[in-house]
């Protein structure tokens, strides 16, 4: 009789554990299929959170894609007129420059300074929209490697053209800019802003740079296609001389002719007007005050050391 109480009590406990053990088994399985469901939930809505992202982008980079081809289409048909303005002017001038004024020669040089200079500018402008193109493809790029997360497309749609123009500074020809020196034992080179490159000027010696540390340069050329440039300091240090008042400077001659003497001085060409005097070609070093400046240095005029501009009385 016992045996058999003991063996019934054995049942009941075997029959007790095994729905618990189904019980805790359902209850681990509901937490599986829950915590599924919640993955699958949270990886559509990241997916989903990319292909948005990705959709902003690619439609800001064809936006950029069409105002670049609409700048480059513009300074396509510039640069030919240019050229049948200036081939117009040869042929109206038989007898040189003579037939223009003082007064005419100087305002047709502005006119073509001020053409170039906008040329320029709006290079610099479809140049914009090519660093944002790159910009756009290298964090689409970068979005889709690897798990999607939401922080990646957010930093991703972060991107906007105008935030992006407004923190972006292009490098144009002709101005001083602040770059950041580069490998100065292995190779000296130049980072400015937008993805440019830049060497410096022949016959210009590297001064003691830092790797990482910035200096003032001047902008002699870009190949914004190339993403290159060449800059020189020492015209940099000329005009930061310059703003800062010094008018005085010691220049050597280069070339002499009818019209003037060209000289040189910081790595700059300056010009002397034969009708205020001539350099002693005796003396290697001379002294001469420059009394205008072009800000892009495409004109520098001085006098003799000592020399003062004549100004014509206002009548």
């Amino acid at each position: 009789m016992f045996e058999v109480i003991a063996a019934v009590v054995g049942v009941a406990a075997w029959a007790v554990s095994a729905i618990c053990d189904w019980g805790t088994e359902r209850e681990v399985h509901r937490c599986h299929v829950i915590q599924w469901r919640r993955d699958g939930l949270l990886r559509k809505r990241r997916l989903e959170a990319r292909r948005q992202a990705e959709r902003l982008l690619r439609a800001a980079i064809r936006v950029a894609k069409e105002e670049r081809a609409g700048i480059l289409q513009k300074l396509a048909r510039l640069r030919p007129e240019r050229d049948r303005f200036v081939d117009g002017l040869k042929k109206r001038l038989p007898d040189g420059n003579y037939a223009f004024t003082a007064d005419q020669r100087r305002k047709m040089r502005d006119a073509m300074r001020e053409f170039d200079d906008v040329v320029d500018d709006r290079r610099a402008y479809a140049h914009r929209f090519s660093a944002f193109i790159d910009e756009a493809e290298a964090r689409i790029a970068t979005m889709r490697e690897g798990t999607p997360t939401l922080g990646a497309a957010e930093w991703a749609r972060s991107l906007k053209l105008s935030e992006f123009f407004a923190a972006t500074d292009v490098p144009v020809r002709g101005r001083v800019v602040r770059a950041v020196v580069r490998s100065p034992k292995r190779g000296l080179w130049f980072q400015l802003d937008a993805g440019v490159k830049a060497r410096l000027a022949d016959g210009e010696k590297a001064d003691r740079w830092a790797s990482g540390g910035a200096v003032k340069v001047f902008i002699d050329r870009v190949d914004y296609k190339g993403r290159t440039a060449v800059v020189s300091h020492q015209r940099a240090a000329f005009l930061t001389r310059w703003d800062a008042g010094q008018r005085m400077w010691h220049a050597t001659v280069v070339r002499s002719d009818i019209h003037g003497t060209t000289l040189s001085t910081s790595g700059v060409r300056v010009f002397v007007p034969a009708r205020y005097g001539r350099p002693d070609d005796s003396v290697a070093t001379h002294q001469i005050k420059i009394i205008e400046v072009e800000p892009r240095l495409r004109s520098v005029v001085a006098v003799p050391g000592g020399l003062r501009r004549k100004r014509k009385r206002v009548q």
